[in-house]
């Protein structure tokens, strides 16, 4: 049987995923990946290139940065991980995904180069390639990029930014580039460079001052950005501070931006851009009756931020379904969201690394501290679990799925199916 080029490159995995083994950050260093762009023409260097790094956000900066200047007449690519439901939802050029069949295309045609090398690359590492491959194909005027895991490291940090974004930075992925909050400062702030201005919306409390001494080491101009009066457009599907601060960060980068590429930033882009951007899987509403929403919340920080949206709404009882990977802070991260819970639905999504379903009941057990009563069920399969949510929740009634992206992938595609209407 012919292998498909998507499992070919499925089978390179990151090591701290499909393969179930953990690997330390130089295993993805930057030497191999340059090696890798060198080898098939350097297509990174025919376009201009925003990096965007940092722990929670990224994703979403770099949707909206890539929307607004793409309004200004720009075309541009947008390079964004994980996806929620489709892998073509990484690559997207003016909003618009990649095809299957150009992805394959292209997975063929860098498959050769690969074998040849005989180097062990990462799966992010060739499908980074793929994606500046596709944008240098479609002649895009500039790329926003958003790192992998850490930064310094991350096969993105082999181009050549024109600017870099620092969203914010968090203790996560403590066993690769840990284990100290100041090692994974490090790995962040090493994607600043000499020379190429940096935008952060980071605090006193996620990563302000290793932001600072870094760019003050080289020498290179840092713009913090002040969020506290920004205001989202009135009909964004935008919900939630966070995403506030992040309109704010990718508007303010855009700002700076466009002018070096020849456009005048128009307020009308910016509205139109943040009007109409839809972000998956980011307190995602799919339904009203009841209110179902779906988020990719993973991390203390990431919880806390859903938490603060859903304190938006009105609902009688709240169902939360989760499932998380065992690595990370289980108990800490449920802790944000248990206060405002009724109901509690654990299951495991089928992916090696998730906890059991026990490892999550016994942290949010644990979490719960002084919060209210709330009943604690479970479901072994993801659509069970996602069943027993939907069967028992009246219409005044909110249900959330969060811990993952790969729960939100999949609970976007079993609610689209159950409800019988079309997610955008």
């Amino acid at each position: 049987m012919i292998e498909k080029p998507l499992d070919w490159l499925l089978d390179h995995t990151d090591y701290w995923g499909k393969l179930g083994r953990k690997t330390k950050h130089d295993q993805a260093k930057l030497d191999r990946a340059k090696k890798l762009f060198s080898a098939l023409g350097n297509p990174e260097k025919d376009f201009n290139i925003i990096h965007i790094v940092g722990t929670k956000g990224k994703g979403s900066v770099a949707a909206m940065a890539a929307s607004i200047i793409a309004g200004a007449g720009i075309k541009t690519g947008c390079y964004t991980s994980p996806h929620v439901e489709e892998i073509t939802e990484r690559i997207a050029i003016n909003g618009e995904y990649i095809s299957e069949s150009v992805l394959e295309k292209l997975i063929t045609e860098i498959r050769p180069v690969v074998e040849k090398s005989e180097e062990p690359y990462t799966f992010f590492e060739l499908f980074t390639a793929v994606a500046l491959l596709y944008f240098q194909r479609e002649k895009v005027g500039l790329a926003v990029l958003e790192a992998g895991m850490g930064g310094e490291f991350s096969a993105t940090n082999a181009c050549d930014p024109i600017a870099v974004v620092i969203t914010n930075i968090g203790f996560e992925h403590a066993d690769a580039l840990g284990p100290t909050f100041a090692d994974i400062a490090n790995h962040k702030v090493g994607a600043i460079r000499p020379g190429v201005p940096v935008f952060t919306t980071a605090v006193e409390s996620s990563g302000l001052h290793e932001v600072r001494k870094r760019c003050a080491e080289v020498n290179t101009p840092l713009t913090e950005i002040d969020f506290s009066s920004f205001t989202l457009p009135e009909k964004t599907n935008l919900k939630g501070k966070h995403q506030r601060i992040n309109a704010a960060l990718a508007t303010a980068v855009a700002e700076n931006i466009l002018p070096a590429l020849g456009k005048k930033p128009d307020r009308r882009h910016i509205v139109d851009a943040l009007e109409s951007i839809s972000l998956p899987a980011r307190i995602e509403i799919i339904s009203e009756k009841p209110l179902i929403i779906i988020d990719g919340a993973h991390t203390p920080e990431s919880m806390a931020d859903l938490a603060g949206a859903i304190k938006e709404f009105s609902y009688r009882d709240l169902v939360l379904v989760i499932s998380m990977k065992e690595d990370k802070s289980i108990e800490d991260t449920l802790r944000p969201i248990l206060p405002l819970i009724d109901y509690l639905i654990t299951t495991r999504y089928d992916y090696p690394g998730f906890a059991d379903i026990g490892t999550i009941e016994h942290a949010a057990l644990v979490a719960r501290d002084r919060c209210k009563d709330f009943e604690l069920h479970s479901a072994d399969k993801v659509e069970d679990a996602l069943e027993l949510a939907l069967r028992g929740a009246r219409p005044d009634d909110a249900i959330v799925v969060a811990g993952s992206f790969y729960l939100a992938g999949q609970a976007r595609s079993w609610f689209k199916k159950e409800l019988g209407k079309k997610v955008e």
